[in-house]
């Protein structure tokens, strides 16, 4: 009855991957936070500082996927030995609650993993450290912390050395019913607009009513891949497009097992606190929302082996964005596959949005001064995102790979971020990772590089 706490995820996923004892994951409570990031992977929200959007230069200044039923929790981990066990199962979660002066971003984590594999996944969650239970009622409790170190690469910018974040995990369950709360707390605001630094990563109440579990509450949406098992994280979640937990009802299940589908239908009022970036995403933007945000999720998948699994995922997203001074109508559309090969897996998504969510990304705007008139931002409201990645599990050691491409096809801007990564697991409760960072964006003004860094973390879960 294992209790995966947001840092565990890397932990987690390092451990599917060495699955030598690994035992079948049980019945999945369904949770849907994201992995803490595993030896090879990180925590919900970004870990890196949170720089505010890139300054445009002169004239103008850019998981293993999740695709199991059960969202990860904030940190993502690596699953390169789990047979079920996906990149899309794995979330890492970081992120800063100041930005720097300088443009390096905060890493997005996510919370911790939960398997959502079907019963022949190798990967477990590890035991509660508190287990307390009647017979009808029974109350799981699990405490997780990150440690996260950034290291520039640039001369100019300091490094810095925090508590990402320390969570509790509170599982519940009486009968068919049941409850899941992770609260997470920091020294400072994990991003500028969180209203404080203790949060709720997530918060529902359940029924498993086979094949479907159903969730009422604060939940992570289910758009394209669930995460990249990395830490630092990926444009997709700077942009709010991951790792984004939102109030309202999530109904999924799976069905099959050699030959089966996996299935979301979400509906969602609004949610406050993902992992994105200043600016970049509607919540972030005072006065604005997201209102009747609806998201579905087909994942058909084939099982090649008890260590072996192919995915391929097809999912929608509509929500109305209300802006300060207007309001927009934004679709998107997601399609991913996932291959877990033994100790390799490989994952890729792209993504397609169409309408506009923000007002001043990719070029913010500048406000009036004594002797110059304001300058409004530019927004693009056709965008296109790619997410590619692999990772291989060997004795604990986990080399993955990620790329994240953006591109504001309105305003003609790109940015890329190329992210290496290296993560041992020291036993199963402490698992260590360093990624190098390269985030580069291009514009009609040239090209910029928005962050070169490495980061390091150390997760602990019980």
């Amino acid at each position: 009855m294992g209790k995966l706490t947001a840092s565990l995820l890397c932990g987690v996923i390092l451990c599917a991957a060495l699955g030598a004892t690994a035992a079948p994951p049980k019945k999945e409570h369904r949770r849907s936070h994201p992995a803490q990031p595993s030896a090879s992977a990180a925590p919900s929200p970004a870990l890196a500082p949170v720089p505010s959007a890139p300054a445009p230069p002169a004239a103008a200044p850019a998981i293993a996927p999740s695709s199991s039923p059960s969202p990860p929790t904030s940190a993502p981990t690596s699953i390169a030995a789990a047979p079920a066990a996906s990149a899309s199962d794995n979330v890492s979660i970081h992120g800063s609650s100041t930005a720097r002066a300088v443009t390096a971003p905060t890493p997005v984590r996510a919370s911790p993993s939960i398997t959502r594999e079907p019963a022949t996944t190798s990967r477990t969650a590890p035991p509660a450290a508190v287990t307390i239970a009647t017979p009808q009622a029974k109350l799981e409790v699990g405490a997780g912390l990150i440690l996260y170190a950034y290291l520039p690469l640039s001369a100019h910018v300091p490094s810095t050395i925090e508590v990402y974040y320390a969570s509790l995990l509170l599982d519940g369950t009486y009968g068919q019913f049941g409850m899941h709360v992770e609260p997470r707390v920091r020294d400072t605001k994990l991003r500028p607009f969180y209203t404080s630094n203790v949060w709720i990563e997530e918060a529902y109440a359940y029924v498993d009513w086979e094949p479907f579990f159903i969730k009422v509450g604060k939940a992570y949406s289910r758009l394209g891949l669930f995460w990249d098992n990395s830490f630092y994280g990926n444009l997709q979640s700077f942009d709010g497009l991951k790792l984004d937990p939102d109030i309202g009802i999530s109904a999924e299940g799976r069905v099959g097992a050699r030959f089966g589908l996996a299935f979301w239908g979400q509906f969602f009022i609004d949610g406050r606190t993902n992992i994105s970036l200043d600016g970049r995403d509607t919540i972030s933007i005072p006065g604005a929302s997201r209102r009747n945000m609806a998201v579905a999720q087909i994942e058909p998948f084939v099982r090649l082996g008890s260590q072996s699994i192919v995915k391929l995922g097809l999912s929608a997203e509509y929500f109305r964005a209300e802006l300060p001074e207007e309001e927009h109508d934004v679709f998107r559309i997601a399609e991913h596959v996932v291959i877990v090969v033994e100790g390799w897996q490989a994952w890729a998504e792209f993504l397609l949005q169409h309408g506009q969510s923000v007002t001043d990304f990719p070029y913010p705007g500048t406000p009036a001064t004594a002797t110059t008139p304001a300058i409004p931002g530019r927004a693009s409201a056709h965008n296109r995102y790619l997410l590619l990645g692999t990772e291989y599990t060997f004795h604990g050691l986990v080399g993955r790979y990620n790329f994240s491409l953006a591109r504001y096809d309105d305003v003609d801007v790109t940015e890329w971020i190329h992210e290496p990564g290296l993560g041992f697991l020291i036993n199963s409760q402490f698992s260590a990772l360093a990624e190098y960072v390269l985030w580069k964006r291009s514009a009609p003004e040239g090209e910029t590089t928005f962050d070169s860094s490495v980061n390091l973390t150390l997760n602990a879960h019980f």
